[in-house]
């Protein structure tokens, strides 16, 4: 179970500042809630990469076959996001930007051979890109269509993935 490891109790407290995190961004219109909540889930994509290299093999051929893709993507996302994200928020967005990278890519370079994991991970980011999209371009019920179901199957994933 999740207790009986470092690997399932970084997991599991990384769970409960998602959920945290989803307590603090519930409300759109407070800004100050958004900065913590955005801080938290920080620390849960950092804590979640923690997760991952502990006690597990760095795999050199995942590094250099997923980076490219993972940084062209990434700044593709960042040139489209960047430019539409308010002064006050930019900083704040690189340095989030940054925790997912190190997550994801944590993600692909020690844990590549628990598809779980890097499922849960590539949901985790994709629901961000939607949550970035929905908070800075444009608010759309499409986007909440698609963040849900990527967060939720991403955190079950995760849970899941400690209790095997």
């Amino acid at each position: 179970g999740a207790l009986e490891t470092a690997h399932g109790r970084l997991i599991l407290f990384s769970l409960a500042l998602c959920a945290l995190g989803d307590l603090l961004l519930l409300n759109r219109n407070l800004k100050t809630s958004f900065f913590c909540g955005m801080l938290v889930f920080a620390i849960a994509h950092l804590l979640f990469s923690l997760a991952f290299i502990r006690g597990n093999t760095f795999d050199f051929v995942s590094l250099i076959t997923f980076l490219p893709l993972l940084v062209l993507l990434g700044g593709i996302k960042f040139m489209y996001l960047l430019p539409r994200v308010s002064r006050k928020f930019k900083f704040f967005v690189i340095l989030y930007g940054l925790a997912i990278f190190v997550m994801i890519t944590s993600a692909y370079t020690f844990m590549y051979e628990q598809k779980l994991i890097l499922l849960a991970a590539t949901f985790f980011v994709l629901s961000d890109i939607f949550v970035a999209k929905d908070r800075f371009i444009k608010h759309s019920t499409k986007n909440a269509l698609l963040i849900t179901p990527l967060y939720f199957a991403a955190q079950g994933l995760f849970a899941f993935s400690v209790s095997v």
